[in-house]
């Protein structure tokens, strides 16, 4: 088992296979805060899609998903994606992400932060963490996991990586592990639901990644996608 949460990640799973939790040695705490806060932002700017009057924007400084408040449609980041049967949607990320953090990075680790309703009434448990309801809007969830950014970032600074932590919501024979094996999952789910927020993203604003015009023009990507089309279509 690799012994820092940045190359765990790269096996794809946050699961243990041993049912213990995996070694993360203190040289790669650095490394740990530098990719929650890449992720974090990630998933944050997703939340920033706008329009420019219906035309893909160009990219604003500071590069994708940094966007003009003026410019910003808030009902768009509500939605969800219509070929997507969960109904992933960008503010249901954000949300979702807040109590990631805040409960294992602060409750399952004696540094409760903020109570969350939907955890209060039991209606996380029917996935009311995973969509915004009309009350909630975007300044208060995004404010909110700035909240639990600060919750966490303190327990970083405070808490050893071996140090204890329990999860109260797993089964009872495993719910005991370590801070440095939350820190890890929590890094691994940010990236995830930062990827998907960043597809939703681009269905809303067009813009493309950060390295989309140095791969080439119009007249490359036209190509590129043609190219990739006829290999599927050819499995038709």
């Amino acid at each position: 088992m690799p012994s820092c949460a940045a190359s765990w990640l790269l096996t794809g799973s946050t699961e243990d296979e041993d049912g213990g939790p995996p070694p993360l040695a203190p040289a790669c705490r650095c490394s740990s805060v530098r990719f929650r806060h890449g992720t974090r932002h990630g998933a944050r700017h997703g939340a920033r899609a706008h329009r420019n009057q219906g035309r893909p924007a160009p990219l604003p400084p500071g590069g994708p998903g940094r966007c003009a408040a003026g410019a910003r449609r808030p009902e768009r980041v509500r939605r969800t994606a219509a070929a997507d049967r969960q109904r992933t949607n960008l503010l249901g990320l954000v949300k979702h992400l807040a109590g990631v953090e805040l409960g294992y990075l602060a409750d399952s680790v004696g540094r409760p932060g903020p109570v969350l309703p939907w955890n209060e009434d039991g209606s996380v448990w029917e996935s009311a963490d995973l969509w915004a309801t009309a009350e909630e809007s975007r300044e208060y969830l995004v404010a909110l996991y700035r909240e639990a950014w600060g919750h966490s970032d303190a327990s970083l600074a405070a808490l050893p990586l071996e140090a204890p932590a329990e999860v109260s919501w797993w089964a009872p024979e495993r719910r005991r592990t370590t801070f440095g094996h939350l820190v890890a999952r929590v890094v691994a789910e940010t990236a995830r639901h930062a990827g998907h927020a960043d597809i939703l993203r681009e269905t809303i604003d067009g813009q493309a990644g950060r390295d989309h015009e140095s791969q080439g023009d119009r007249a490359w990507w036209d190509h590129y996608v043609a190219t990739i089309q006829a290999a599927a279509d050819a499995h038709r």
